[in-house]
């Protein structure tokens, strides 16, 4: 009950449910599962440490690191559409090296 309460109120286990189901194609209650578990460990990391939840600690570092993955993609896009003289079509968000 309080994992399917987390994954309709809370962004990052609702995010996370989300990429189970769609992205890696995994049956809904396998997904819910596997935060029943993340929500076990969370409660006594919790416990053990004294803090208090932080949901952007709860991100999976695969995911903290998507943004990233995504801005290296459209950086690698553009460099190759420059190399064959393609116009740059793709918005640039950081720092071209």
């Amino acid at each position: 009950m309080a994992t399917m309460a987390l994954i309709m109120n809370d962004e990052s286990f609702k995010r996370q449910y989300e990429v189970d189901v769609k992205t890696k194609s995994m049956k809904p209650m396998r997904s819910v599962m596997k935060l029943c578990d993340k929500l076990a460990r969370l409660l006594v990391a919790m416990a053990q440490s004294g803090k208090a939840y932080e949901p952007d600690r709860a991100l999976s570092v695969k995911q903290a690191a998507l943004p990233l993955l995504n801005w290296h993609e459209n950086w690698l896009i553009r460099r190759i559409s420059r190399l064959h003289g393609v116009p740059d079509c793709i918005e640039q968000k950081g720092p071209d090296p």
